[in-house]
């Protein structure tokens, strides 16, 4: 699969060995992360729950996986990344499977299983990889592989969902018992490095710069993808197309991450972030303020292009210069609580000024507070004390 993280035109020793399971992991955590959202119709009519039941499960699966990322920090000091992302693989396989037959209000219990699961294992992928280390800017094109690996399976849910139906839980959660044998075959070395002199005192103003570029960021995000459908709609011209609208902003995801690797041979990652802020900006403002026939869809794909390697390569600048002190998880959980606050606040604005372009108006602040803090950052964030990734047998 030469699509996926670890082609680096090496021979496939031990440590890509190593990522390509965890790249096959987080396929299946992409999964898991999305599939409640085209699965909720088929809950509702099995548990006969309504909207309100149904959203406790969304607000199951945040509430976890945030608790889960905030924890990683300490846990990963104390048994390592290898082991956070197999329990992480154990736990969603055990709360997919039993959404396919569990009943109300066992199936909540369930997915604030997987919500744990990929809530341990997310933060702890991503930081394990950008400690890839090969002196040609590896460890910034693994973790932008791993986030495409992600976007793989975020985008094959509702695919599994169309052909398999109710049936999606229990085939996702077998993947995912798969990969955890795979990865459970061999060992990942790698924790969080020893807290270097100094470091301490500079832990807070690096986790809250980070924290909160992830918090914008997966706002920004959460925010574009989940009413670009809606905004379609409302289009008389293309609202036909309204199903397609999300499926095209993570096709421009997809697209976006699959070229950043060949950019890191040529510019810096700081660069790379810049420009993608710039694109998104483009496309944000397009949403916004054109009302053009037929250009929703392209500035939808424009944001997904745009966006694609701003998460992966700031995780990376952050994982070159983290403090050692178990704050890394904070990071990942003020990013998730993004994920929940840009579609609430879209929405809210949305509904109070009666506009929903006015609600998405909110992402082109939030772009250019992305580009202040990136100015602030990258100047942190050095090469830092990267290890190799071994598989030991």
């Amino acid at each position: 699969m030469t699509c996926l993280p670890l082609c680096y035109n090496r021979s496939l020793d031990a440590s890509s060995s190593a990522a390509l399971k965890v790249n096959l992991a987080f396929v299946m955590f992409g999964v898991a992360t999305t599939l409640l959202g085209s699965m909720t119709p088929l809950l509702e009519a099995r548990w006969r729950i309504g909207d309100a039941e149904a959203g406790l499960l969304f607000a199951a699966q945040f509430f976890t996986s945030t608790w889960g990322a905030a924890a990683v920090g300490v846990l990963a000091r104390r048994f390592g990344y290898h082991t956070l992302i197999l329990l992480g693989l154990v736990l969603t396989a055990v709360g997919m499977a039993g959404c396919a037959f569990a009943p109300w209000p066992l199936g909540a219990l369930c997915v604030s299983c997987y919500g744990f699961g990929f809530g341990f294992a997310v933060p702890a992928g991503n930081l394990a990889l950008s400690q890839l280390d090969q002196g040609d800017g590896t460890s910034a094109s693994a973790v932008v592989w791993l986030n495409w690996s992600w976007c793989v399976g975020a985008v094959a849910a509702p695919f599994l969902t169309a052909s398999l139906g109710i049936h999606a839980w229990w085939v996702a959660g077998a993947a995912s018992a798969l990969c955890a044998a795979l990865v459970a075959a061999g060992r990942l070395d790698g924790k969080p490095p020893a807290p270097a002199p100094g470091a301490r005192e500079r832990s807070s103003s690096l986790t809250t710069i980070a924290g909160t570029f992830l918090f914008v960021y997966v706002a920004t995000e959460e925010a574009i993808s989940g009413w670009v459908a809606s905004l379609v709609l409302r289009s008389h011209v293309s609202a036909r197309f309204w199903a397609l609208a999300p499926s095209i902003f993570w096709g421009g995801v997809l697209f976006g991450r699959a070229i950043t690797p060949a950019l890191l041979k040529q510019l810096t990652p700081r660069a790379i972030v810049l420009a993608g802020l710039v694109i998104a900006a483009a496309g944000a403002f397009t949403l916004v303020f054109i009302e053009a026939p037929g250009l929703t869809l392209p500035a939808g794909a424009l944001c997904g292009i745009g966006l694609a390697p701003i998460y992966p390569l700031v995780v990376a600048q952050y994982a070159a210069s983290q403090p050692g002190d178990g704050s890394t998880g904070l990071v990942f959980a003020a990013g998730g609580l993004g994920g929940a606050a840009g579609p609430l606040a879209t929405g809210y604005i949305s509904q109070l000024t009666g506009s929903l372009r006015n609600g998405l108006a909110c992402s082109l602040p939030a772009i250019a507070l992305m580009t202040w803090l990136q100015l602030r950052l990258a100047p942190r964030s050095g090469t830092g004390h990267h290890k190799s990734l071994e598989m030991q047998g």
